[in-house]
């Protein structure tokens, strides 16, 4: 079966409807011919080169120009659709991998990948193309790479590196030459990253390198509770703040105060809102203007935490300070915009109440929304108490 042309069409045919039909066969042909070979080449572009630069060169003998393709006289018609019934489900399959995948949706990401890896099974060594080939190889390439790089977008931790390596190891060992090629480049990133680690946490991290926002102390926390004592005692030998707070760690009872206190008194803006705390919520000798002198040192240092406990005393006048509802709405925005749930919290309370400004459902609703989507439980159930009571 040989190609319909455009002189064959319109050929010995006096019927118009028959004439119609044939032009109507022609356009679709085309339509095809140019949408395939589309498809094949956004392939090459989305699915290797966007993903893993390093695979562009399994795209080169794969043709784009749709009509050079479609006028090879090797290559029957019934051939042709034979190729598309094959290629084009696999195409399209890495194009809905790719969406998936940048929409983070990974459980459905690699349910089209399995679904592509049990059609790639059946597919030929080679696919003709204007005399150059896709091979099948050209195909698994393109799936390994798309495969690692789920596995590197979706895991986390030792699970991604593990499951990574894992697989390039045994796509590696069948033959695969982008799985060849990452593998090496894998194993070396993971022994940097883990040289990294280890140097890190010969270091106490320094306050000064990190932000305020509760994003940032709970990265600081976070690193400075991996630092050893020896580093720590060690970086105290230098009497730096971060060194004192570090070390407090590893203390407990009277040595943990102390050198939390130390720390508090070297301008640790962290361990100034942890000691006044602790101070506030135990037996530990102290009086109620350390504790505001502290609170009120980590509040204009930025710290979230302490901004909220400030915004409180302003609501309710405790520790001495005149309620003032301005200051704690002021108090309460500065935590909020830092990311700390209980500030948002407080300002809904303000707006439910008519603390200071004039009593607001909606806008307390918007706020105990806003704290419920960073996590806080209870402007979870002031929302819902207030939702019910419009019902």
């Amino acid at each position: 079966m040989t190609m319909i042309t455009a002189s064959e069409c319109g050929k010995d045919i006096s019927d118009k409807t028959d004439e119609c039909i044939c032009c109507a066969v022609l356009l679709l042909v085309t339509t095809l011919a140019i949408t395939g070979m589309r498809i094949i080449f956004s392939f090459c572009i989305f699915v290797l080169a966007e993903n893993f630069a390093q695979a562009n060169q399994y795209c080169e003998n794969i043709p784009i120009n749709s009509a050079a393709y479609y006028s090879q006289e090797s290559l029957s018609q019934e051939e042709r659709f034979k190729q598309e019934s094959e290629l084009l489900p696999i195409i399209s399959g890495f194009e809905n991998a790719k969406k998936f995948l940048e929409a983070g949706e990974c459980d459905q990401t690699q349910n089209v990948l399995n679904e592509i890896r049990t059609k790639i099974k059946y597919t030929k060594p080679y696919y003709s193309f204007d005399g150059s080939e896709l091979t099948r190889d050209d195909i698994e390439n393109a799936f390994v790479a798309i495969q690692s790089d789920v596995y590197s977008s979706c895991l986390n931790g030792p699970e991604r590196d593990i499951k990574l390596l894992w697989y390039l190891e045994q796509e590696a060992n069948s033959g695969n030459k982008v799985a060849q090629e990452l593998f090496g480049k894998t194993k070396d990133m993971m022994r940097a990253r883990m040289e990294k680690a280890a140097e890190k946490n010969k270091i106490v991290p320094r306050f000064a390198d990190y932000g305020t926002d509760m994003a940032s102390v709970q990265k600081y926390t976070s690193d400075i509770s991996e630092a050893s004592e020896d580093v720590c005692r060690d970086a105290w030998r230098k009497m730096s703040a971060d060194a004192a707070y570090c070390l407090a760690q590893y203390e407990s009872g009277d040595k943990k105060i102390t050198m939390l206190r130390e720390a508090a008194k070297l301008g640790n803006p962290i361990a100034q809102n942890n000691l006044a705390m602790l101070m506030e919520h135990s037996s530990t000798p102290g009086n109620s203007a350390e504790i505001v002198r502290m609170i009120n040192a980590s509040a204009r240092s930025g710290i979230p935490h302490a901004q909220v406990t400030v915004g409180w005393w302003y609501r309710t006048g405790e520790r001495g300070y005149k309620v003032n509802y301005a200051e704690s709405m002021k108090w309460n925005l500065k935590a909020y915009k830092q990311g700390h749930s209980e500030g948002a919290n407080n300002i809904g309370e303000l707006y439910e109440k008519g603390l200071g400004v004039p009593k607001d459902i909606k806008k307390a609703k918007t706020w105990y929304k806003k704290s419920s989507v960073l996590g806080n439980t209870e402007a979870t159930e002031r929302l819902e108490r207030l939702e019910q009571l419009e019902r």
